[in-house]
């Protein structure tokens, strides 16, 4: 709320208490239990009336209005009322109202008053962004009819609500052909055909004379009982109201606000996005000092007493950045806004002026230690926090006991976290050490709601590398974990300095996504904020969001076999009932073995799963047929060549053709075979072997040992190529067309079919045998580093210059070597990451996007590529940690 409300200039249009009734009429509450919100409250003229009406007392009247008068006159209707208490305002749980008026205010630019309103993004926030009210709850939008024509309108009132009525106000009280909507708020949201369907519906309803509303001898709609519902802290942007607001509040407090658009040269793709810049520099931290806090003080100096003098002006800088795209040119357009100060100091013994101006006079005069502290001491003393605090002493000690963040803590404040972080994090524990019984009908915190620094997500279908084994993302989302919402997760993830644990999961949402896909076939879809590692032409490894990476740069892969499942128990089987008879009990096996994995390698590969009563299979290979008979045998199973087939082989077992399935194996065509959870989940001398019943049906070894592996589904060569991946085999990965539906290949040459041969192999003898035809030898141009940091050329051996001069890229056998006479190189050497050039880069769309946060490395790997995670704010983990061994989470 103290995000979605902050429209302190903005004119409000009350509604006559008339209409006010008019529209209590229409709402009942029979439970006596229902929750009222007006987030745009104004007087609460409306919204008491309302209330009064519908028989909800002051203590479950929830209202918000930034304006100090105006906020005093709510808080005669109401016992809550957030305004500028941001303390107040993180406690709103979603779903936490069964009712909400909506009115939002007019707009700044008076010249719009009455046709230009900011209503439709005031819906939005609360119902869409906010999810304040519960699914099933009833809303009152208040708007002029002109408002919900637009496009923007129709689509939010088809998008959100059931039982859509729509009224004009009466003719004495339209001043703006004000409008008024009933809607219930829908569990889902209406996407395509259903959307536009009623979106049209809706558009044609604006688009005629409504009627009039008036007063109803029965109520329209009921308010439904309150959920019970875990608290949940909702950490936005703190009382930051608009982009404008934020951006004042960031330049004032001495921050830079850096804007970046993003446009296609065919005007097709144009993403904005804004955000404070880099951590404040000693220029920007000197604008506490220069603007007024010790400005014309005289204070003690290197021993010498100094008048301090200053002033700041504001300024933009602009440029922009062209990039190349597979399907665009993107022209990059920057500003970045911040004050510059300009400090003069007068020594008062001897008269001496000095003035320091910008970042390199703020550097020098900040050079001189005892000149540092002392102005820093100074501000203390004459600049108590913005958002100062009465904290308890146990609130105070968990946040004196923050981390350093370094770079982000302003003058006069201790290090830590700036004061709009204190001020949440102090909100947070004090949510957390008191219950109010109308915030939900449980004190536990479950989920922990994140805009500062969210958004950094990979979409649904990415696979990470845990101890649970390599598993999709969404897979790991804890039970009920709404959208935009932290939740706790404690598992073991791979990251590039090996295996940590994960503190939290994030449910982002939906949200517009790219694809980024590099030369060996790597490939990761993630929200355009999403950073991934990358290494620059200086030779520098740095994060870069997938909206600012371009074709040609080189991505991060992390080869590892660090990390693996450790399940090998198999899930009880339940036979179903089989028709006609009465099978014999057959006891199949409860857990993995090896040789129970290579078979199942062999069924993926040439099995057939499309019968009703057997499973087929394909080969003329005598070893796997033997492999297969030996292995069913104590199941009581046989496996019966086919007569009107060639090398056709079947298991006729309705009951093990069931088991396969609960186990996994689905009824599919090759095109959508995929390996099932129980060998994803599994230990790697599990996968070692499973691998190797694909690759003796899948799998090819060539004249010159390369080795390949083809398959008609995406998913499965997908899944493949990261197990390899796992095993420290880097492997290409392609789509070949064909007469038919074309083929995914998966290829390995020189080093690492080398590496295939030794980790995991062939257990078909004549496959392995071609080992031998690689060559003893192999120069590989793909696995090297392909940017050197600059070095003093004269002092460079003669053997390693060619790849100083970028003639070539080394290995990292050779890369060592120069290592050993160079220590700047020496940080390229671990880990030993593989450098995949990217070769496409798409918009895959809306996609429902998630993270992970891992507190220790701050990074994890995710369709083998090094993705950094969503943070939870600067110490906001640290905070969580402190609570959770206090027993409060």
């Amino acid at each position: 709320m103290a995000r979605i409300a902050n429209w302190t200039d903005f004119g409000f249009q009350e509604v006559h208490a008339d209409v006010a009734a008019m529209m209590a009429s229409f709402v009942s509450d029979p439970h006596g239990a229902a929750r009222m919100l007006d987030a745009y409250a104004g007087r609460a003229i409306a919204a008491s009336i309302i209330a009064a009406q519908c028989a909800i007392p002051t203590g479950r009247l929830y209202l918000n209005d930034i304006h100090d008068e105006r906020a005093k006159e709510c808080a005669t209707h109401a016992t809550h009322v957030t305004c500028c208490d941001t303390l107040k305002a993180l406690q709103a749980t979603r779903h936490f109202s069964q009712l909400a008026y909506l009115n939002p205010p007019f707009s700044e630019d008076t010249k719009h008053e009455g046709g230009g309103r900011l209503e439709i993004k005031g819906f939005r926030r609360v119902i869409e962004e906010g999810g304040w009210v519960q699914p099933g709850g009833v809303t009152i939008l208040v708007t002029p009819q002109d408002i919900f024509a637009r496009q923007e309108g129709v689509n939010h009132l088809a998008r959100c609500y059931d039982n859509l009525r729509i009224y004009q106000f009466p003719d004495e009280h339209r001043r703006w052909r004000e409008a008024v909507v009933f809607g219930v708020v829908r569990d889902v949201p209406r996407i395509g055909t259903e959307l536009r369907a009623e979106a049209a519906r809706i558009k044609e309803l604006l688009a005629s004379d409504l009627p009039i509303l008036e007063q109803q001898p029965e109520s329209l709609y009921v308010l439904p009982k309150p959920i019970g519902t875990k608290k949940k802290i909702i950490w936005k942007d703190g009382s930051l109201g608009t982009p404008t607001m934020a951006m004042q509040d960031v330049i004032k407090g001495g921050g830079a606000w850096r804007s970046k658009s993003h446009t296609a040269a065919h005007g097709t793709l144009t993403h904005a996005r804004l955000r404070p810049a880099a951590p404040l520099n000693p220029s920007q931290s000197m604008i506490r000092i220069a603007d007024g806090e010790i400005n014309g003080e005289v204070l003690e100096i290197g021993g010498r007493l100094q008048l301090i003098k200053g002033s700041t002006e504001e300024k933009t800088e602009k440029y922009t950045e062209t990039r190349e795209t597979t399907s665009a040119t993107i022209t990059d357009t920057i500003n970045v806004t911040r004050r510059v100060p300009v400090v003069f100091t007068l020594d008062e013994s001897d008269g001496t002026l000095r003035c320091y101006s910008g970042d390199r006079g703020m550097a020098e005069l900040m050079a001189n230690k005892g000149t540092a502290q002392s102005l820093l001491d100074a501000v203390t003393t004459a600049a108590p926090p913005k958002y100062g605090l009465d904290m308890d002493p146990l609130t105070a000690g968990w946040l004196n006991d923050l981390q350093r963040a370094d770079g982000r803590a302003l003058p006069g404040y201790e290090p830590g976290l700036i004061p709009m972080q204190k001020h949440l994090a102090a909100a947070m524990v004090r949510f957390l050490t008191t219950y109010d019984d109308a915030w939900g009908e449980t004190p536990d915190a479950g989920f922990l709601a994140v805009e500062m620094g969210g958004g950094k997500c990979v979409c649904a279908g990415t696979l990470i590398p845990t101890a649970q084994g390599l598993v999709s993302i969404e897979s790991l989302m804890p039970a009920h974990t709404p959208e935009d919402s932290f939740a706790r997760l404690d598992i073991v993830v791979q990251t590039p300095d090996g295996p940590r644990h994960t503190s939290h999961f994030y449910n982002s949402g939906v949200k517009r996504t790219l694809r980024v896909m590099s030369r060996c076939g790597y490939e990761l879809t993630g929200t355009l904020v999403h950073p991934v590692l990358v290494l620059g032409r200086d030779g520098e490894r740095r994060w870069k969001q997938l909206a600012d990476v371009t074709v040609g740069e080189y991505i991060a892969i992390q080869r590892h076999d660090q990390v693996w499942g450790n399940t090998t128990a198999l899930p009880p089987f339940t036979p179903i009932n089989i028709p006609g008879g009465h099978p014999k009990p057959v006891e199949y096996p409860s857990h993995l073995t090896e040789d129970l994995a290579y078979l199942f390698g062999l069924i993926l590969g040439d099995g057939c799963m499309r019968h009703i009563n057997s499973v087929g299979f394909t080969s003329a290979d005598a070893p796997l047929l033997n492999a297969i008979s030996t292995e069913i045998k104590p199941m009581g199973l046989t496996l019966v060549e086919t007569k009107n087939a060639s090398y056709g082989y079947r298991i006729h077992s309705r009951l093990f053709k069931e088991w396969l399935n609960q186990l996994g194996f689905m009824n599919v065509l090759s095109l959508h075979k995929e390996i099932p959870p129980c060998i994803l989940q599994a230990p790697q001398s599990i996968i070692r072997a499973f691998l190797q019943g694909l690759f003796d049906t899948d799998g090819s070894a060539l004249n010159d040992g390369t080795v390949e592996f083809c398959s008609a589904s995406k998913r499965l060569a997908h899944q493949v190529h990261l197990l390899l991946l796992q095993f420290g085999i880097i492997a290409t990965r392609r789509f070949r067309p064909n007469s038919k539906a074309g083929a995914w290949m998966i290829a390995m040459n020189g080093t690492q079919a080398k590496a295939f041969y030794e980790h995991i192999g062939f257990r078909l003898e004549r496959k392995q045998e071609r080992r031998h035809l690689l060559p003893i030898t192999s120069n590989t141009n793909i696995d090297v580093v392909p940017h050197l940091p600059a070095i003093q050329f004269d002092k460079v051996p003669r053997e390693f210059r060619m790849y100083l001069r970028k003639l070539q890229a080394p290995g990292y056998a050779k890369l060592r070597q120069m290592a050993e006479h160079y220590p700047e190189l020496q940080s390229l050497t671990t880990p030993a990451f593989f450098w995949d050039k990217i070769v496409t880069i798409e918009d895959t769309g809306l996609q429902p996007c998630y993270d992970l946060t891992v507190p220790e490395t701050h990074a994890f790997i995710s369709n083998g590529i090094v993705s950094h995670n969503t943070s939870i704010g600067l110490g906001i983990a640290h905070i969580l940690h402190h609570l959770d061994d206090s027993g409060l989470l």
